[in-house]
């Protein structure tokens, strides 16, 4: 399962990925890279993906490597930045593999973060969103992911 916050304004979308991680829910983070992608298109603006990956969570199988490797090289705004947080090696290893499959076009820049904080102020620095801003977006989608199932659902 996942939880997500998306500004369309500021072009920012944020995933927190947790442990109950599902194939519905690789498909639904994809939708929103595209939503994500359609906007920055539409107004010329760089976006950015901040993915904060709970250790626990299962690595993508060898499928959506390959799905998530294709959709991340078909990202067409000006300038596309994709930050991942994550504490598991699994999760940093599937990253690179997938930047080594795709061999980012010169649009497309992502890196690998330690903490949230790190994160938001790459973020801030290279797309312009305060740093602020990516923090309360985590908060909140951690917020929902960590919500009781039927709270979740009166929610979505």
């Amino acid at each position: 399962m996942f939880s997500s916050k998306y500004d369309p304004m500021r072009h920012l979308y944020v995933v927190v990925k947790d442990a109950r991680f599902e194939d519905a829910d690789y498909e639904r983070v994809m939708r929103g890279m595209t939503e994500l992608d359609r906007g920055g298109i539409d107004d010329q603006h760089a976006v950015a993906f901040l993915l904060v990956v709970d250790p626990r969570a299962p690595a993508p199988d060898a499928r959506w490597r390959q799905a998530l490797s294709a959709h991340h090289a078909r990202m067409q705004s000006p300038h596309v930045f994709i930050a991942l947080v994550t504490r598991s090696a699994v999760s940093r290893g599937v990253f690179t593999a997938i930047k080594w499959l795709t061999r980012e076009p010169g649009h497309i820049k992502s890196t690998l973060h330690a903490t949230v904080e790190d994160a938001a102020a790459w973020i801030e620095e290279v797309q312009g969103t305060p740093a602020w801003v990516s923090r309360a977006m985590h908060a909140e989608a951690r917020a929902r992911s960590e919500a009781p199932p039927a709270m979740l659902a009166r929610a979505r």
